[in-house]
């Protein structure tokens, strides 16, 4: 009798977000499915019917309140993929824009947010893979 090993895939999109020099990072709340009190960028799910960058523009609304005229697209990088706890791949389009704005209204997913220095990403717990998709979109 052998047991295989199943993994779930998900399909997410992650809109990295610049205002002038800084980065936008957001504290994950404890109240989300994944990766809980970790620092990450605005992220959501996508379903196979939805268009990618429509599902990032709709995420930073949901997420900052930043509206869509606020934001620039400078970059679209390529799909990686994610291993989680051994239960989950997550494949992420990620997104890189530009705000106008700073002003952030939070909603439930996130307790706290920064604008920091890309430099001074080392210095939190990050999600997975998120300083490599910094460095690709800003450098």
């Amino acid at each position: 009798m052998s047991i295989e090993n199943t993994t779930s895939l998900k399909l997410v999109v992650t809109a990295i977000l610049r205002h002038q020099s800084k980065i936008l990072i957001l504290k994950r709340s404890s109240k989300t499915k994944s990766m809980q009190n970790k620092w990450g960028c605005i992220s959501g799910y996508l379903e196979s019917y939805e268009d990618p960058l429509t599902r990032a523009l709709t995420e930073i609304i949901e997420e900052t309140g930043i509206g869509f005229e606020q934001v620039i697209l400078q970059k679209i990088l390529y799909p990686i993929q994610v291993e989680y706890e051994g239960k989950v791949t997550f494949v992420i389009q990620p997104f890189c824009f530009s705000s106008k704005v700073s002003s952030i209204t939070l909603n439930w997913e996130h307790v706290e947010f920064r604008w920091i220095d890309i430099f001074d990403i080392k210095l939190y717990d990050l999600v997975p893979k998120l300083d490599e998709l910094i460095n690709c979109c800003f450098k």
